[in-house]
């Protein structure tokens, strides 16, 4: 602490983690029922009570956020695995196109995007739960990409471009994935997307 610090800031340090500790003269403990040490830790608790949401400080949860990809996840790359096995090629996020698809068969005038289930908003799947905290931060942004997935298709669509959204969820069954990519990709069967 600086010299010429407040009663006040000498008085509440911040710890390691971030959080700021009250000190024990900051804390009312006159209107409760409990005595002694029970009482002050109750009432210091009650101070932090804020912090309890997230169980990350502001640096851990912005480097954790940060580490969220864009490009090359690895449901993204299972699927490329997969297409690339059964012999087709494509064009990675080609930027000329809306929405920057995943895998771009312009030949074909295909394209296969790989939504992550909780990002885009796939409905009834359990990986899309709405996040507990903070939903006025969460819910417009959500809502938000699943609109602008459905602008992007639209765009598509009138481009003359066919597309498949493959789920993060249905990645993991890729026996019955690769039978739905080479369907969409081969025109052999008209392609109805599951849950």
């Amino acid at each position: 602490m600086p010299a010429g610090a407040s009663r006040r800031e000498r008085r509440t340090e911040v710890t390691g983690r971030g959080r700021p500790d009250a000190a024990v003269s900051d804390i009312d403990i006159s209107s409760c029922h409990l005595s002694g040490k029970l009482q002050l830790r109750r009432a210091v608790a009650c101070a932090h009570a804020w912090w309890i949401m997230d169980t990350l400080n502001p640096q851990e949860r912005s480097e954790r956020m940060g580490r969220i990809r864009a490009k090359d996840t690895k449901p993204e790359l299972t699927v490329r695995r997969l297409v690339h096995g059964m012999g087709y090629r494509y064009r990675l996020h080609v930027k000329d196109l809306p929405g920057c698809p995943d895998l771009a068969f312009a030949r074909r005038k295909k394209c296969i995007f790989v939504h992550g289930c909780f990002w885009h908003r796939h409905t009834g799947c359990r990986l899309a739960r709405m996040p507990k905290t903070r939903l006025d931060f969460w819910q417009p942004k959500l809502d938000a990409n699943a609109a602008r997935d459905v602008v992007v298709e639209r765009k598509l669509t009138e481009l003359g471009w066919n597309i498949l959204i493959v789920w993060e969820c249905e990645v993991k069954d890729e026996a019955t994935l690769m039978p739905r990519i080479r369907a969409f990709l081969d025109d052999t069967e008209n392609n109805i997307e599951s849950c």
